[in-house]
């Protein structure tokens, strides 16, 4: 597995990009390669992407979905393939956001608290979701080969409450 996360954050701006791809014999057995984007402004009042999508090749069938953002709803304006029709209601979709615009909204809403609690409006150009970030209390964390940082840290819990575009599962 490869993975590379490109982040840049301004005082008014941010832009992410993030690279996958599996190696290797598990490259072979399930060859995956995805780049996704996010960028979009910084305002006191929160996080507001201008534009994010992403491409992806799943064992050689390629799809991409391209977001914008006008008037703080977002729009589909490229997608393979195209989503299926039973859309989220608009008024659902307004101030909702991408997945790695909402990852930096809690980072922010975090570096300002100290505290993990935020709900956030989610599309990701087929499905409508909640995500709920909520504090599970505190722990440590020790130096160990995969991680320089050690000290303190604050558990976050985070919860997706489905509401538009997913698949039903028949029983």
């Amino acid at each position: 597995l490869r993975l590379s996360v490109d982040f840049q954050m301004a005082p008014k701006s941010y832009e992410m990009e993030l690279k996958f791809r599996t190696l290797g014999m598990i490259g072979s057995l399930f060859p995956w390669t995805m780049k996704a984007y996010a960028r979009g402004r910084l305002t006191k009042d929160g996080v507001h992407p201008i534009a994010a999508g992403h491409r992806n090749s799943w064992r050689g069938k390629k799809r991409w979905l391209e977001l914008r953002y006008p008037d703080r709803r977002p729009v589909v304006t490229d997608a393979h393939p195209v989503p299926k029709e039973d859309k989220p209601a608009a008024e659902s979709l307004h101030d909702a956001i991408d997945l790695a615009s909402a990852v930096i909204a809690m980072t922010r809403k975090f570096d300002q608290s100290k505290r993990c609690g935020l709900n956030l409006p989610v599309f990701d150009g087929r499905r409508r979701y909640d995500l709920v970030f909520k504090g599970d209390g505190e722990g440590a964390i020790r130096r160990n080969g995969y991680s320089a940082y050690a000290g303190p840290v604050v558990k976050c819990r985070v919860e997706m409450n489905r509401l538009a575009g997913f698949k039903t599962r028949h029983k």
